[in-house]
This record gives C-alpha cells, sequence and structure tokens, in this order.
C-alpha cells in the first residue's frame, strides 16, 4: 500500500493519470485496483490538446500493439502524424491521423476538421468490463478482445484545447501515506512484544 500511494502521488502531475488503490480481500490477501473516474479538466488553448468528456479512451499504437489512454497532450510528429508525448500515433477509425498542420478543428464527436474537409475521425474506444483493463505504466492501458470485447464509445464528448489531469488528490494520498507507515510500525511493535513473549514463556518453562 505504501508502495501505491507514493506512486500515485509521484504521478500526480501526469496528463490523464489513473491512481491505483490496494484492497484487502481475504486476511493477508490484497489486489490492486486503478480508480477510473474522470479527473479534472484543464483548459489550455493548444489546439492538439484533447480532453475525454465521459466514457472512452483514446487508441494509440506502440510497440506492444493498440494500448489505450485519457492523456490527450498531442502533437504533429516530422510527417505530419498525430502522435502522443511518447510519439505512438493517435489512431483513428481509418488508422494513423494525418494532419496539415495543427490549425484543425476537432469536434465533440472526434471528426477531424480542416476547412471544409473532413480528415477522419478520432477512435474513442469503451469496453464491455473497464475495471478489467490492465494498466501498464504511465498512463496506458491494454486489453484482452477475447474476455472484454471493445466498442465505439458513444456517451462521450471531446473538448478541444483541453486535457483532463490526473485523477490524484494529493491531501487523499498523503492522509493515506502516513496511515499506512503509522499501521505498519504498530504491527512492528506489536510483533516485537508477543516475540518477547514468547522467548520469556520459553524461557521459563526450560
Amino acid at each position: 500500500r505504501e508502495d501505491v500511494n507514493a506512486n500515485n502521488l509521484a504521478n500526480a502531475g501526469t496528463i490523464g493519470f489513473k491512481k491505483t488503490r490496494i484492497e484487502f480481500t481475504d486476511f493477508l490477501a490484497m489486489r490492486s485496483k486503478t480508480d477510473l473516474k474522470a479527473g479534472p479538466v484543464h483548459k489550455t488553448g493548444s489546439p492538439l490538446d484533447l480532453a475525454i468528456v465521459g466514457k472512452g479512451f483514446f487508441a494509440v499504437e506502440t510497440p506492444e500493439g493498440t494500448l489505450y489512454t485519457r492523456a490527450g497532450n498531442f502533437s504533429i510528429d516530422s510527417e505530419g502524424t498525430l502522435v502522443n508525448s511518447d510519439g505512438y500515433p493517435v489512431l483513428s477509425s481509418g488508422g494513423n491521423v494525418i494532419l496539415p498542420n495543427q490549425y484543425v478543428s476537432i469536434q465533440p464527436d472526434g471528426k477531424i476538421i480542416d476547412g471544409k474537409r473532413v480528415l477522419g475521425e478520432l477512435q474513442i474506444v469503451y469496453f464491455e468490463k473497464p475495471e478489467e483493463l490492465v494498466p501498464v505504466g504511465g498512463t496506458y492501458f491494454k486489453n484482452d478482445p477475447d474476455t472484454n470485447p471493445s466498442m465505439t464509445a458513444e456517451d462521450f464528448e471531446i473538448l478541444q484545447g483541453s486535457i483532463e489531469e490526473s485523477n490524484v488528490n494529493i491531501v487523499s494520498e498523503i492522509v493515506q501515506l502516513i496511515d499506512t507507515l503509522r499501521t505498519f510500525e504498530a504491527q512492528q511493535h506489536s510483533l516485537k512484544f508477543f516475540d518477547q513473549m514468547n522467548a520469556n514463556v520459553i524461557e521459563k518453562t526450560v
């Protein structure tokens, strides 16, 4: 839990980051769970900064295959391809997004318009069981299509010139981190106490 809180705090300023929680399902049995709640939307004014309001993820093509993210701080590479902050192509319904310049209009439904020309439509994806998405570092998620079918998102709106910030609440994470450390210390003291009791019993019986 301490490691998870520390990682959440380290990514409090990471665009599109989703915090992780540790849940104890049984005695000494735990699992991590990603909180997919949306973070606050911050207006930047940059035409290639995009935020998804509602359900859905951007799809990006990486060396590990297609991954999904809520981080929408995009740019154009030397070949005119719309890429994310790691240089991975952002996918549209027809493949990579090729732009003539950054001054295009991104409609709320994801359509990309240059003047009167429709250049494409962003691939905004949702999943039958979003809780089964697997975080794979940073702001990326992977999905197993055999167990969790994907679909075209419907309940969303794209805000151009804005980004979704991390959903980490710094104050809450610090409080939980302190609580975890104090609980750990209390358990240490308890173990030392019982260890000393056992030693005393053994000494008396011998």
